[in-house]
């Protein structure tokens, strides 16, 4: 069970980070109580989903800054209290893809995904305060997600590779022009360095929302998968409070 607290930093919360995050730990911490004293033994995860006011509308600011440190905040508290936690990230306040959007999101992200929650809600494809999904979105956000899923791996450091970089700087600095272009190409296929951004474009011109599009085209074209019909039986099964009606062989039949 997540027990997540959504406050609102300047309206049903202290705009401060000390004053939301104490609040938001207060809130966190009596429902992990609730539950233990209605269910000994209930797993929890420390969920957190703040935000701060709006000064124009007084609705939810995704998107500022103030969002990515709160929420830091609360893996921080979840790791205090050996709990694991669920946090967000990946949201945004504009109601189109665009600069604003990407950056918003991306920041988030990255500066969240480093803070180390146990799980991560990455708002795939929403806009508009998570109220709209965008399908361009999600594609521009699946090329985002694998770059960070890059930028987060664990680095691989061994002996046998120690090696073999001990003996390209001895080969290289041996030569006149004390470069390593020709150790280039045979990492680029071992995956040791990033993929080129898929939506990059030629020369000095920015397409990406144009390539973006048409890879969205693509998708869409495909035939429709759906999980087979054994495998959804056993999610029914296994996870209790499933709507029914959401299976759908069950109402085919």
């Amino acid at each position: 069970m997540v027990v997540s607290s959504s406050p609102q930093g300047g309206t049903t919360a202290p705009i401060s980070e000390a004053g939301i995050i104490t609040q938001i730990n207060a809130e966190v911490l009596v429902g992990i109580t609730l539950s233990q004293l209605v269910k000994p033994g209930t797993p929890v995860l420390y969920g957190s989903v703040p935000v701060r006011a709006r000064m124009d509308t007084l609705g939810d600011s995704y998107g500022s800054v103030e969002t990515s440190q709160y929420n830091i905040d609360c893996v921080q508290m979840a790791r205090f209290y050996k709990i694991p936690n669920y946090s967000t990230s990946g949201v945004c306040d504009t109601k189109t893809p665009g600069t604003q959007s990407s950056i918003e999101r991306l920041f988030s992200d990255i500066v969240v995904a480093m803070a180390g929650p146990q799980y991560l809600h990455c708002a795939y494809g929403l806009l508009d305060c998570n109220s709209v999904f965008c399908l361009l979105q999600a594609v521009i956000d699946d090329a985002h997600f694998q770059m960070i899923k890059f930028f987060l791996r664990l680095p691989h450091i061994d002996e046998t590779g120690i090696a073999e970089t001990l003996k390209q700087v001895r080969e290289v600095v041996a030569t006149p022009q004390k470069l390593y272009i020709s150790y280039i190409r045979r990492v680029m296929r071992t995956g040791e360095i990033s993929k080129p951004y898929p939506f990059e474009s030629e020369g000095e011109t920015d397409r990406v929302f144009e390539l973006a599009y048409d890879r969205m085209q693509e998708l869409l074209a495909k035939p429709v998968e759906h999980i087979d019909e054994a495998t959804t039986g056993k999610i029914f099964d296994e996870i209790p409070g499933l709507l029914p009606r959401l299976n759908v062989y069950e109402e085919r039949r």
